[in-house]
């Protein structure tokens, strides 16, 4: 019996290796993909292309937008409204794991609640005209270099 403990703390530890490197390459990779992705729908008209030469290669990267005013307003007013909710929007209270000194950290479960209300907030400002329906689709270039 114990060596099939240890055997499967060996085989956790391992298998935590190849969760960082998953972890590192998705980190890695999916920017440029989902730029790769957004380029080849709006440059391309949905064609997957890919450049066969350095020139290629450049002319492809120099086509991400750089961060607009408008894509830096939408993602700081999303962000300080999100960190609001946080404080102000109702949930329920969650402990976490023990802590060294034995102590939990306290977790606000309001997740949910803030999603639905971003969704209903950003409904009514189009409704009323207070911001275009397209503004995310018309700045998503932009918004993917500012994020």
């Amino acid at each position: 019996m114990e060596s099939s403990s240890s055997e499967s703390s060996v085989k956790a530890k391992s298998n935590r290796h190849v969760d960082v490197l998953g972890e590192l390459l998705l980190l890695i990779a999916l920017p440029p993909f989902t730029y790769y992705l957004w380029l080849c729908v709006t440059d391309f008209g949905g064609a997957l292309v890919f450049p066969l030469s350095i020139s290629g290669w450049r002319d492809l990267v120099s086509r991400i937008p750089g961060p607009s005013v408008t894509a830096v307003i939408i993602y700081g007013v999303w962000f300080l409204f999100q960190a609001a909710l946080q404080v102000a929007a109702p949930g329920r209270i969650h402990h976490g794991v023990a802590l060294a000194d034995g102590t939990r950290l306290q977790y606000k479960m309001n997740g949910w609640f803030s999603f639905w209300f971003t969704i209903a907030v950003a409904s009514l400002a189009c409704w009323l005209q207070w911001i275009p329906a397209t503004i995310v689709y018309d700045q998503f270039g932009p918004l993917l270099t500012t994020v």
